[in-house]
């Protein structure tokens, strides 16, 4: 924010996120951001210290594109040929589920081992699926956790501890994704709550690509 010569829009608060600490973030208004030919004005940022993150991810990050540029829009991943398009139309086939869009991209209609959860798509999410505390303990993971390794994953706020299982099959509406790698997050303190999944790159990747109609609460896996 320094570089651009920004000048914030109030006092500077904490933020939650992936870790085990808080970051401090200020307020901004960019006046334009584009990305390729596609352009935005007035868009609402945060401002922080990005570098723990990059160090964990080994190159420079300079920000993160959020919804007040994702906002209405359409959007489509090519994970085979590592490309971000913006369509003007949503695809053309019936759409894989529903998804929201306030904080998170919220993703409805998905099971795990047939228990329902509270799901998330995370495009920041470079493994395959995080689970959360209240997941852990509503999706009756504690038998696979005993034995789990234990290691630690990198987020917003520096590194938080995590154990690797193998999860119950995975199941978004109709499409049978199947047993995947997952971290959990294990919190004795939240055993209450909605199960809390967050399906990342690793899952999504196994797509053709991905297609998120923020206009119309759509989403498109396709293979």
């Amino acid at each position: 924010m320094r570089r651009l010569k920004l000048r914030p829009l109030g006092k500077a608060g904490r933020d939650q996120g992936v870790g085990s600490g808080s970051i401090q973030v200020t307020p901004y208004i960019l006046s334009s951001v584009a990305i390729g030919s596609v352009q935005a004005h007035r868009i609402a940022a945060l401002g922080s210290d990005l570098a723990p993150l990059a160090h964990a991810f080994g190159h420079r990050i300079d920000g993160v594109v959020g919804r007040s540029f994702l906002n209405s829009r359409i959007v489509q991943i090519n994970f085979v040929h590592r490309q971000l398009h913006f369509l003007n139309a949503a695809p053309s086939s019936a759409r894989t589920a529903r998804i929201g869009y306030l904080s998170e991209v919220e993703l409805y209609d998905v099971t795990v081992g047939k228990k329902p959860a509270t799901a998330t798509l995370d495009t920041g999410n470079s493994h395959y699926v995080t689970v959360s505390g209240p997941g852990f303990h509503a999706l009756g993971l504690a038998s696979l956790a005993a034995g789990a390794n234990i290691s630690s994953a990198h987020g917003y706020n520096g590194a938080a501890e995590v154990r690797t299982i193998l999860l119950p099959p995975l199941r978004i509406a109709d499409v049978d994704v199947g047993s995947v790698p997952a971290l959990l997050f294990i919190d004795a303190t939240q055993e209450k709550g909605e199960p809390y999944v967050n399906i990342g790159n690793r899952v999504l990747e196994r797509f053709h690509t991905v297609t998120f109609d923020f206009r119309h609460n759509g989403l498109w896996l396709g293979r």
